[in-house]
């Protein structure tokens, strides 16, 4: 079945509409345009639509790709999971992903570095939690505890993990809970923070919250590990 080329409309500086008889309308870039040599009343055959089909597809799912990253930063396991949500074609996914990655507007390693400089001077994270929400969106755990010893010094692991810890001391001191209960939940707390457990002992003997013993407090005395 040919069709014929009704009129070719330049949509903005990189697209254009092409209308065919039969009804059908395609949205295509403008080098497919050039490539194909297209011009009004062309006939095109099954094979040439076909591909004029699939360049069209590519567009579509390319500038939702856009979208998506002019919002904010994606990793390319959300982003391939936000577009098969609108049914877009597998494979042509997989296309416009890797255009996106050639054209560095998609990568990982990028996304994984400012997520850990957030997660930890921000929110105050410790790698383990870094870690797990970083393999949820793709990220190999190798490659972000690569990047967590690039990216943030021991000193700057450490600093957070002191700072919540003399916060929440302070919170379950004044709502007097006896030593034991205070070291088990302080444990929890940090433990849930994502701090590894033999930092939360190196930090606890620090901050050395007993207030009736000049020896330090031993996280190894609570059943919380």
């Amino acid at each position: 079945m040919s069709r014929t080329i009704i009129s070719i409309r330049q949509a903005g500086d990189t697209k254009a509409v092409i209308l065919f008889d039969p009804d059908e309308k395609l949205v295509l870039p403008i080098d497919i345009i050039y490539k194909f040599a297209l011009r009004r009343n062309d006939e095109i055959d099954d094979a040439v639509f076909e591909e004029l089909v699939h360049a069209g597809l590519q567009l579509q799912i390319y500038d939702s790709a856009l979208r998506y990253l002019g919002m904010r930063m994606h990793t390319t396991r959300e982003l391939e999971q936000k577009l098969q949500k609108k049914k877009f074609n597998h494979e042509i996914i997989k296309e416009a992903l890797h255009r996106l990655k050639e054209q560095k507007l998609l990568d990982d390693e990028a996304f994984a570095r400012l997520y850990i400089v957030h997660a930890f001077f921000d929110k105050k994270h410790g790698a383990n939690k870094i870690v797990t929400a970083l393999q949820k969106r793709g990220v190999d755990y190798r490659v972000t505890k690569r990047l967590i010893e690039e990216v943030t010094t021991p000193e700057d692991r450490t600093a957070p993990l002191l700072t919540l810890a003399r916060k929440k001391l302070s919170l379950l001191q004044k709502r007097k809970y006896d030593e034991r209960q205070i070291k088990q939940k302080l444990i929890a707390f940090l433990l849930g923070r994502g701090f590894e457990y033999d930092a939360i002992k190196t930090a606890m003997r620090e901050i050395n919250p007993s207030s009736n013993s000049d020896e330090s407090w031993n996280a190894d005395d609570t059943d919380s590990h």
